[in-house]
């Protein structure tokens, strides 16, 4: 609050030890703002006294509102510089994610990569364990034609060493495989109407179970 008549009698005690004459003075209120803490990690202790004059006459007390510092002489403001940390983001369109969280995710997709790749080897893996003939059927099965028997001709059959002889003999000749079996074995055929191309894949060995069990004893004749 702003004692205008402590202001006027100061003025009064100025022409009286001075002799002079003016009218004219300049009132200036020099408020004191003192500022101290941390902004982040920085610390800071600033102090802040933006003057705010008025002109003083006989008759009147009014502001000077030339601008200053700031917006105005009654809204000053100090420019000052610091640092502040902002969380950096990743955005995809109107989806925005933290670098933290991007991190995490990208945790994960490499985990479910991972797991994907391993489950494709153990997948690929038993494939391989399985037999020939699940292995042929698996890989070739478009090209193959089931049929129930293959009548014998006069044409010599020509057996070929492994399976993809025969695949490249099929594609040469624009034929399909004809596939039958024959007891516990497996044949594959090409025919290109003049000669016969066979790959065989052989059952397994049958097993001979005896019903009931010969004991240890009755097999060495006690």
């Amino acid at each position: 609050m702003l004692d205008v008549a402590r202001v006027e009698r100061i003025v009064e005690e100025v022409r009286e030890l001075t002799g002079s004459a003016q009218t004219a003075f300049t009132v200036a209120v020099l408020p004191r703002v003192q500022v101290a803490g941390t902004v982040g990690d920085e610390p800071v202790d600033e102090t802040f006294a933006p003057a705010l004059t008025f002109d003083l006459s006989d008759l009147r007390l009014q502001p000077n509102l030339e601008a200053g510092d700031g917006v105005g002489p009654l809204a000053p403001r100090e420019v000052g510089s610091g640092t502040q940390v902002i969380p950096a983001t990743i955005s995809f369109g109107a989806l925005s994610l933290s670098i933290s969280t991007a991190r995490r995710v990208s945790l994960l997709g490499i985990a479910a990569l991972l797991l994907l790749t391993g489950l494709t080897l153990v997948a690929r893996r038993r494939r391989g364990d399985g037999d020939e003939h699940d292995q042929i059927h698996a890989r070739y099965g478009n090209l193959l034609v089931p049929v129930s028997a293959r009548q014998a001709d006069a044409r010599q059959v020509t057996d070929v060493s492994d399976f993809d002889a025969l695949v490249r003999l099929s594609l040469h000749h624009g034929k399909l495989i004809l596939h039958s079996v024959e007891g516990g074995d497996r044949s594959y055929f090409v025919d290109d109407g003049n000669n016969v191309y066979r790959y065989r894949v052989e059952g397994p060995e049958p097993v001979t179970m005896v019903w009931p069990p010969v004991s240890h004893d009755a097999r060495a004749g006690r």
